[in-house]
């Protein structure tokens, strides 16, 4: 469904909003279709090695703390790219989607979920047995 949604219905959707379970009534959900989910490539200098920490260590013990490390080579005259827009790209670089998201990493936060709670509605189920009997012609 969501294939034929992303691909085929006209108009063109980029993704679709439905009823979200999590929330309380009148929330929704998103979901972005493949073609419409592509995220802008970050700008980190060839060569950067970059790390990530979850956790510091404190006299406490072990502290939240979510950090992002590069670590950049030194600038050098040559770092602009001589790359020629029009050259041929390498199989593995190419996505013909057009970027449509792109990251705020200035603002970027974790969210971890601590409980969940669901609010249900039970429903008995019937059952029936009877016997088979021969069309009376």
């Amino acid at each position: 469904m969501a294939d034929f949604l992303g691909t085929d219905a006209n108009p063109s959707l980029d993704g679709i909003l439905y009823p979200s379970v999590q929330g309380s009534e009148g929330k929704l959900n998103v979901v972005l279709f493949h073609k419409a989910a592509r995220v802008q490539a970050l700008d980190i200098p060839k060569g950067a090695e970059i790390s990530a920490d979850l956790y510091v260590e404190t006299e406490d013990g072990l502290e939240i703390d979510y950090s992002v490390w590069e670590e950049v080579p030194p600038e050098s005259p040559s770092a602009t790219s001589n790359r020629d827009p029009l050259d041929a790209r390498e199989p593995e670089d190419y996505n013909g989607r057009v970027p449509t998201l792109r990251l705020n990493i200035s603002s970027l936060r974790v969210h971890r979920v601590n409980h969940i709670m669901f609010h249900t509605e039970s429903h008995t189920v019937r059952r029936h047995r009877f016997e088979k009997r021969g069309a009376e012609f």
